[in-house]
């Protein structure tokens, strides 16, 4: 039975990044696209754009906590302001995770080599950490930007 207060919204915004990433990693690995990519270049890549994003978020929640925006009144006379901070967290903790993964992953590449379904877990492991944080920054940033607007 469903809880009356939560609307399908909530639920779609709580676990509709982690569904849709699951989906893109079991067909990542279904199709094994993996072997067709260039695993070094999605490491690499992966370490560049989860470290910009790990940046920019640091630096956006150290702007939303010291602002005194209409906005940001909005946010906290409708409980709305722990969401935004949650996002961001979420977003920031799986930017640093990518990161760190990416890493690990690049610098020990020659010893995971030989042992192939080590390396299928970890690099399918990598995909959804990776497909979970886009889509995490996303939802952030979708928020971010309408209160943007709505400030205006």
């Amino acid at each position: 039975m469903q809880n009356s207060n939560k609307s399908d919204r909530y639920y779609l915004e709580k676990y509709g990044p982690l569904l849709l990433s699951t989906v893109i990693t079991v067909s990542t690995a279904y199709f094994q696209l993996y072997k067709k990519m260039d695993l070094e270049k999605l490491l690499d890549k992966s370490i560049d754009f989860s470290a910009i994003c790990f940046g920019f978020l640091i630096a956006v929640l150290t702007l939303i906590l010291q602002s005194d925006s209409s906005s940001v009144k909005k946010l906290k006379e409708f409980n709305k302001f722990n969401d935004l901070i949650k996002y961001n967290k979420i977003a920031v903790l799986l930017s640093a995770i990518v990161s760190v993964a990416a890493i690990l992953l690049l610098s020990t590449k020659g010893m995971i080599e030989s042992f192939c379904l080590v390396k299928t877990i970890l690099y399918n492991l990598l995909i959804f950490l990776l497909s979970w944080q886009v889509i995490e920054v996303f939802k952030f940033l979708r928020l971010f930007y309408l209160i943007i607007l709505s400030a205006k």
